[in-house]
């Protein structure tokens, strides 16, 4: 209460207009003693409403204010100021009503400034700033919304002359200084820019930021020489700079000394004042660059080894190593950075996600496991994660811990198909592994479901049913169609041969399996028992033995292929 009561004294105070601004005569200054407490109390209402945001109420109010006196400039400014929230035209006549009556009210020319901004009258701003001015000569703030109104009706040499203006009242200024030098450049008053910069150097001698402007400004006239001399003085002034050398390793790019300007690159990553997110910048430029000129690629691995060198606990600098080990395949080298990138900050799941990249690519299955069960104890809602602990576990035959995996990362997949059809694929395996061989037989159907054309499931489906003996017809199905999306794949092949085999429709088998031979199924060692099997059974016995000691030799450990091998007879089961 106490606060609500001290903001309505505040209202009262301006309503009454108790200020120096100057006030023009009004014919209802005669209004009755009752009539002005009675707008009074109306005016402080519309205040109250609009501070509660009852906008419309704080409007209607406001109106009855100024029927009863015309000449309220408060509440003229006021209601205006609504209209301007409203997009309303009227605002910009209201606001010219209000400092038409209070001519010299700060308050009601920004407010006019700004309208004029919003309906791009650039000209009619600055006219309003140079009113605003003339009442604050030492407000740098106007000369510099005045200056911007001009720049924005198109007239560069009357900003200028504001500044200047400014500069005479309040003296040099490295705002005022600095974006007179950028108009004077935009109009390509080269030599005017240099003069502002030479200006606040003369000022401020020992300030080395002043002569970095004025170096780009030699560098952008094409005076070397001048720009070079200048660089010098920097480091003369500053040896420490943690900006000069690049801007040095920039100049020497320019004049095509590409030595100079790596030897100065250099030094700049050497120097951990220089702020890591420039230092990577540049390398991310390096990774574009390198994409196309594969010649710098020496030296962008120099400048990471730099960086990680000077900040070897950032985690940004081993990240971007990882990512540019990663992309020349040099991977072990590229997984012991994301691993530091993870020892300092392991919030970042991209970087959690090319770690196991690094991983997978390597077959380095037990590394696997337990990184991602890592990540999934930081991101328990990230599918992949699931994903590759279960394709570790089911490589390692950990078949239960893998199908464990797989369920619990699919619940997680959403809007992406092709990740969930991954999931199923590889449920279907793992069940069949477990011997749970209705839920293998499910999982594959969604497969199907998801991705009608997925050859890879309907091979498997297919064999694995073969196996079984199980709807060899349904099997015969699936692997014909893999082979018409992927022909000339030896798996595939084999896979139809082998079901036509179980059909008893042996000349087909074997001329299909002899075709998964020719098409690199030779070092193939269940392809090679197949071919054999089927050997046998046309009644080419002996060479059915030279086909199993083959697939023998080729990693075959079957104690039935044993079996035959030695008793030169077919066993199937």
């Amino acid at each position: 209460m106490i606060k609500s009561f001290y903001i309505l004294l505040f209202l009262i105070f301006i309503f009454y207009g108790c200020s120096t601004s100057k006030k023009i005569q009004s014919p209802n200054d005669g209004l009755s003693y009752g009539k002005k407490m009675e707008n009074t109390g109306i005016f402080i209402d519309a205040c109250k409403e609009k501070m509660i945001g009852n906008y419309d109420e704080a409007a209607k109010l406001f109106e009855r204010c100024i029927e009863t006196d015309p000449s309220n400039a408060a509440a003229i400014y006021e209601l205006a100021g609504l209209k301007f929230l409203n997009k309303d035209k009227a605002a910009l006549s209201l606001t010219e009503k209000a400092v038409q009556l209070e001519p010299d009210n700060k308050w009601f020319l920004l407010q006019l400034g700004k309208i004029y901004n919003q309906n791009k009258q650039y000209s009619q701003e600055a006219s309003v700033f140079s009113r605003l001015v003339a009442l604050d000569a030492y407000n740098t703030d106007y000369y510099n919304d005045w200056s911007n109104s001009c720049l924005y009706a198109g007239k560069p040499e009357e900003a200028i002359k504001v500044l200047n203006i400014a500069e005479n009242k309040i003296g040099i200024t490295e705002e005022f200084s600095l974006k007179k030098k950028d108009i004077y450049f935009s109009i390509k008053k080269i030599d005017k820019a240099i003069a502002e910069v030479e200006k606040l150097i003369a000022k401020y001698p020992e300030n080395s930021r002043y002569y970095e402007s004025l170096a780009d400004l030699y560098l952008k006239n094409k005076n070397m020489d001048k720009a070079l001399a200048t660089y010098q003085k920097i480091l003369e002034l500053d040896p420490s700079n943690e900006y000069v050398h690049l801007l040095l390793a920039d100049y020497y790019r320019l004049t095509g000394d590409r030595e100079k300007s790596f030897s100065h690159l250099k030094l700049a990553f050497s120097n951990s004042s220089l702020n890591i997110d420039t230092k990577i910048s540049i390398l991310y430029s390096y990774y574009k660059l390198t994409e196309v000129y594969k010649d710098y690629k020496n030296e962008a691995f120099e400048l990471c080894k730099l960086l990680v060198q000077v900040h070897p606990e950032e985690p940004k600098a081993h990240s971007i190593f990882a990512d540019f080990l990663f992309r020349e395949k040099r991977i072990d080298e590229a997984r012991n950075e994301y691993r530091l990138v993870n020892k300092y900050d392991n919030s970042k799941y991209i970087v959690w996600e090319q770690l196991l990249l690094c991983d997978s690519e390597l077959k380095d299955d037990s590394s696997l496991i337990v990184e991602s069960a890592k990540g999934i104890d930081i991101f328990p809602e990230q599918p992949t994660l699931y994903y590759f602990n279960g394709t570790a576990n089911f490589h390692l035959k950990k078949y239960e811990t893998a199908a464990n995996a797989f369920k619990q990362g699919k619940e997680y997949v959403a809007d992406n198909k092709p990740l969930l059809t991954q999931f199923y694929s590889y449920l279907g395996d793992t069940y069949y592994q477990l011997k749970k061989f209705n839920e293998s037989d499910s999982a594959y159907e969604k497969v199907l479901e998801l991705d009608p054309d997925n050859a890879y499931v309907m091979n498997n489906y297919g064999y694995y049913l073969s196996e079984r003996d199980m709807r060899l017809d349904y099997a015969e199905k699936l692997a014909k169609k893999a082979n018409e999306l992927k022909p000339n794949n030896a798996a595939y092949l084999d896979t139809y041969g082998w079901i036509l085999f179980k059909l008893n429709k042996i000349d087909e088998a074997k001329i299909w399996i002899l075709k998964a031979i020719e098409h690199g199924g030779m070092q193939d060692a269940v392809i090679l028992e197949h071919y054999g099997d089927v050997l046998f059974n046309i009644g080419s016995a002996n060479e059915a033995v030279e086909y199993w000691i083959k697939s023998k030799l080729a990693g075959n450990d079957s104690a039935l292929l044993d079996k035959k091998i030695k008793d030169k007879k077919l066993y199937l089961k």
